[in-house]
């Protein structure tokens, strides 16, 4: 009778993930077989599992072994996964080194496993169980070094996913392995024995095609015996460990693709010597074809490309409501969202591992992908667009830009037309015409705390077309714009004064080659220098105008309260009209302002000439401006601020107001 050896995975270093990256988790609460679906490991992580006390005696003969789990999350993705075990006399635990599992040697037999589907949460029946991995252990425990009580590792990897208990997990659910072994004959007297088994393997002849279920046999012999024949397919061990003569196994090809497979047979002594059969090369030919894809799920979440190969397939086979999650890769362009609102994500919206957005690629396209009218409060986030002619169209209400990359396109990155969205996060270089293009927005536009750089025309472009209905408001803050080919943000307006507000605050704007801010009108947007007189409100607050020709030009209806503009030719131009501009801070520009409504500027600081970089972290006791604060001012012994404005009219100027105070302008 076979004695039976379990072990159940005793601590968090004999059970750990080693992410796509190289990096080790060794405390997860579960185990990801093979992709790492919403966690940081990504695709093409691996799975190390130890067991520890392991008494076997040298010389055992393993008679069948296999690794039992528990379901942490359901899931039911085609998923093929290798097992291997370590080739080691001793496994040590795992260790929080980069690479700690892939890097240490496996054993040269291995089992693939196809799970089925994992339906229930905690299940552990035959769904969770492995195939034999007899030959595995047998390798091992066949190890000269290998001592009773030593421990032993298997190594996972593979593609799909299921998602399995770990040891930190639920108690009582940690990874268990069984063995089924008896002891060996020994070696003859007067010493070791070296002699290996012979072995031949019978079955279909070498060159042929086979289909359905074949017959493979054995005829092995040994000096002191034979304990068991392993058979194998393409290096992957076929049925159990054949422990007695005849020796034999049937396969059934139809589990298998279609194609030229080698087979061979692996005999093993009582000492653990080994002997290889020659291999037959034989043609699997079952008639079989590609299956058809999976059918799409009712609702909840599609992954690419586990559930489908391309991110259209994926959109195309959601549901409204559903959410697209991405693996890293390249994934082509020319995508469309059309009768329904879905999340189309990256892994980094799941784990803020900001490399799966820049390795999360969607390249060219024209556009990369557009959201038609039909598709509302559609989201797209963690992207990495490469080229294309542009990247994100939004024709639909509602849509979201989160935390991309755009990267070179060719027109604009983002666009909203005649929509409104959201545009948050995103890191935008060298677009060729725009970062961000609104036109005629017909609600509201948030557009905030993105990166945009080298944009080739503006970095965020606003067309006011005619528009009459519920006040429409464009925000744009804390935004960082630099280099833009044109102006840093340019508003465009029209004929009619439009139903429409903007609210730009908080942002850093350098280098533009034209305006920090420009205003043009008769929808026109070549840069000019005109300052046209647009009559929609426009609030200008706390943003820094650094390094720009310009600083603001135009507006008759502009409100611009503590902002600072430096090192520009003209600061000011033609803010007319309506517009007031209240302390402001001119640092080093040749000319501050020009037929601009200057109500009051920030005292002057001790040297004219103070650069911006003489502005930033400064401390608030220093009485000078701190990144994000208002321009100007000193700091109380109460911690109270007040900023000192000199008033200027018709070139007299009155006496310092305190602006703190509810009146002052």
């Amino acid at each position: 009778m076979a004695n039976v050896l379990e072990r159940t995975v005793a601590a968090g270093t004999d059970d750990a993930e080693e992410r796509a990256t190289g990096r080790m988790a060794l405390h997860s609460t579960d185990l990801d077989l093979f992709n790492d679906r919403y966690g940081s490991g990504g695709v093409g992580q691996q799975v190390g599992v130890r067991f520890t006390g392991i008494d076997i005696p040298p010389g055992a003969v393993i008679v069948s072994a296999y690794l039992q789990f528990h379901t942490d999350e359901k899931g039911s993705a085609d998923t093929s996964l290798r097992i291997r075990g370590e080739a080691a006399d001793d496994a040590a635990g795992f260790l929080d080194v980069d690479h700690n599992i892939s890097s240490r040697q496996a054993t040269e037999a291995s089992t693939t496993w196809t799970p089925e589907p994992w339906s229930d949460l905690g299940e552990s029946s035959s769904a969770q169980s492995t195939p034999d991995l007899s030959s595995i252990v047998q390798e091992i425990v066949a190890r000269p070094g290998w001592e009773s009580g030593n421990d032993l590792a298997f190594i996972i990897s593979g593609s799909g996913s299921r998602t399995a208990e770990a040891s930190e997990g639920v108690p009582g659910r940690a990874p268990q392995l069984h063995i089924e072994w008896i002891a060996g004959d020994g070696p003859p007297s007067g010493g070791t024995d070296k002699t290996a088994p012979t072995v031949v393997m019978e079955g279909p002849e070498d060159g042929s095609q086979v289909a359905g279920v074949i017959a493979l046999s054995a005829d092995a012999s040994d000096n002191v015996g034979v304990t068991g024949v392993q058979f194998f397919l393409d290096g992957n061990s076929v049925g159990a460990l054949d422990t007695s003569a005849p020796y034999g196994v049937k396969v059934d090809t139809t589990k298998f693709s279609d194609g030229t497979v080698a087979l061979l047979a692996v005999a093993t002594d009582a000492a653990g010597n080994t002997t290889t059969s020659a291999p037959v090369t034989v043609t699997i030919d079952n008639g079989g074809s590609e299956p058809p894809p999976p059918p799409p799920p009712a609702s909840g979440t599609i992954r690419v490309p586990q559930d489908y190969a391309t991110i259209q397939k994926a959109v195309d086979a959601a549901g409204d409501g559903d959410t697209i999650v991405v693996g890293p890769g390249s994934y082509a362009g020319g995508i469309v969202i059309s009768g329904k609102s879905i999340t189309l994500i990256s892994l980094y919206q799941a784990t803020g591992d900001p490399s799966l957005v820049d390795d999360t690629i969607i390249k060219g396209g024209s556009p990369g992908i557009r959201v038609d009218e039909s598709a509302p409060n559609t989201t797209i986030a963690g992207f990495h667009f490469l080229g294309g002619e542009d990247a994100v169209q939004f024709y639909a209400q509602g849509g979201r830009c989160l935390d991309n990359f755009f990267d070179h396109t060719v027109n604009d990155a983002i666009s909203f037309e005649d929509v409104g969205g959201l545009a948050r996060g995103n890191r935008i270089v060298g677009a060729g015409d725009d970062g961000i293009d609104v036109d005629a927005a017909s609600a509201n536009v948030l557009i905030e705390n993105n990166t945009i750089s080298q944009a080739g025309d503006d970095g965020i472009e606003i067309r006011n077309q005619n528009y009459h209905g519920a006040l429409v408001t464009h925000t744009i803050r804390g935004n960082t714009i630099t280099g833009s080919e044109e102006d840093g943000i340019q508003l465009i307006d029209y004929s009619q004064l439009s139903d429409r507000a903007f609210v730009i605050q908080d942002n850093v704007i350098r280098g533009s080659a034209d305006v920090g801010l420009g205003i043009m009108d008769n929808g026109e947007t070549k840069e000019d220098f005109r300052g046209a007189s647009m009559p929609e409100r426009v609030t200008v607050s706390n943003n820094t105008f650094d390094g720009n020709r310009y600083g603001i030009t135009g507006g008759d209806n502009l409100t611009a309260t503590g902002n600072t503009i430096s090192n520009s030719e003209v600061g000011l131009k033609n803010v007319d009209g309506q517009s007031t501009v209240t302390g402001t801070r001119f640092i080093n520009n040749d000319v501050d302002h020009i037929h601009s409504n200057v109500v009051g500027s920030a005292s002057p600081t001790p040297a004219e000439s103070l650069a911006l970089s003489d502005l930033v972290d400064v401390p608030d006791e220093s009485g000078m401006l701190t990144a994000g604060a208002p321009a100007g001012g000193q700091q109380g012994a109460d911690g109270s601020s007040t900023t000192a404005i000199g008033l200027t009219v018709s070139g007299q100027t009155e006496q310092p107001v305190d602006a703190t105070s509810p009146a002052s302008p």
